[in-house]
């Protein structure tokens, strides 16, 4: 059983269909923004890039890549360019990945001669800010709550 999937997650053929379900997706949320200001909105951000599956995608990318290495025998030195190929779209996909998951993405405008220690996060965020009634060190206490939110008019 084991040796049936190992096959079908390192075959050709799945990473043909990888490649055209992938192709699909990213040309239905690029004709999704065609009219819109920034590119991606996140309309397309939350119904194709920031899925689960899309994700999915790229992780069964990555272990068809990973696992032709081995099938292959890629590290072979006759077989070097093909495996420089493979690895990049390995270390493609786990760049992506990390900015997802621990970097911020947004703006920060800085003049020619100026610094700055802020920047605007792509994300847009409601603040909620509880105070109590209650002071300790004679200062008041108070609860910050940050959550985001998507104020897409084609969103709910």
């Amino acid at each position: 059983m084991l040796q049936r999937i190992g096959k079908f997650l390192f075959s050709t053929r799945l990473t043909g269909l990888l490649f055209v379900v992938f192709a699909v997706a990213m040309a239905t949320g690029t004709f999704m923004d065609a009219n819109q200001d920034t590119s991606p909105t996140a309309y397309s951000r939350n119904l194709i890039y920031n899925t689960w599956w899309f994700e999915g995608i790229m992780l069964l990318f990555v272990i068809n890549f990973i696992g032709n290495i081995k099938k292959y025998r890629l590290h072979r030195k006759e077989k070097w360019a093909v495996l420089i190929l493979h690895l990049s779209f390995v270390f493609i996909i786990f760049g992506a990945f990390l900015t997802r998951y621990v970097s911020f993405e947004g703006m920060m405008p800085i003049r020619e001669g100026a610094t700055a220690s802020t920047f605007l996060s792509r994300e847009t965020y409601i603040t909620t800010t509880v105070k109590g009634d209650y002071y300790v060190d004679d200062l008041q206490q108070q609860l910050q709550r940050y959550d985001a939110v998507d104020f897409s008019p084609r969103l709910n």
